[in-house]
């Protein structure tokens, strides 16, 4: 059997009928796996039985042979930025690696962001994955930024949550705590100003700040 995943986007209500076909699902009563078929209607599996058990003639139907057919995956951590610095400074160790990269992705214009976002979807996409949580980070950060990354990932179908990275704690040195570059911290009128204007574009907000290291008392509060 082939190793790979059958996996199909959201459909919109109305539309006909989908079975996934001849594919391999992993039956829990018997800790086996089945030849099955899947129906999906109105973009929620419908019914699920042996090969060529679904009479439906209507339906679209999908080859799924050869494939493992999965619900979709959940990418609970991933910093989209970062797929733009793949294949850079490889083997250094974690802290000299972003210390390599972030004063560049920090950087990033919103057009390379969208790119990011379309490269790592791309990636996540072709492995089952069909919802992501963005922990996104970009100091400072930025409305356009924040936008076209929630664009881009509209435009590929996952479900998606952006959650933008905020960060003020200064160390001795008065340099930023993770940041790679001398970057003014946000302030806390800037950033109410900014998490008010990404309450308009997503529900429900989110934001984090990267281990409480990165924000001071007043920006926790």
């Amino acid at each position: 059997m082939q190793s790979a995943f059958a996996s199909i986007e959201r459909e919109p209500r109305g539309t006909l009928p989908i079975i996934l076909a001849g594919g391999h699902i992993l039956d829990l009563e018997s800790s086996a796996l089945q030849g099955s078929d899947v129906l999906i209607e109105n973009g929620a599996v419908a019914r699920i039985a042996p090969h060529g058990k679904i009479a439906t003639p209507v339906a679209r139907q999908l080859d799924a042979s050869g494939c493992l057919i999965l619900p979709g995956i959940t990418n609970a951590h991933t910093h989209s930025p970062e797929n733009m610095a793949a294949g850079f400074c490889d083997g250094l160790q974690l802290d000299d690696w972003l210390k390599a990269i972030w004063a560049q992705l920090d950087h990033m214009t919103p057009d390379a962001v969208r790119l990011a976002v379309f490269a790592g979807a791309a990636q996540m996409l072709k492995r089952g994955v069909t919802a992501v949580v963005d922990h996104f980070r970009q100091t400072p950060a930025s409305l356009p930024a924040i936008d076209s990354a929630r664009a881009a990932y509209a435009a590929t179908g996952m479900r998606a949550m952006i959650a933008v990275m905020l960060r003020d704690r200064v160390a001795d040195n008065g340099q930023m705590v993770g940041v790679a570059s001398r970057i003014r911290p946000i302030s806390i009128p800037e950033a109410r100003e900014l998490w008010t204007e990404v309450t308009k574009t997503q529900r429900p907000p989110i934001a984090r700040d990267h281990g409480a290291r990165s924000l001071g008392p007043n920006a926790l509060q």
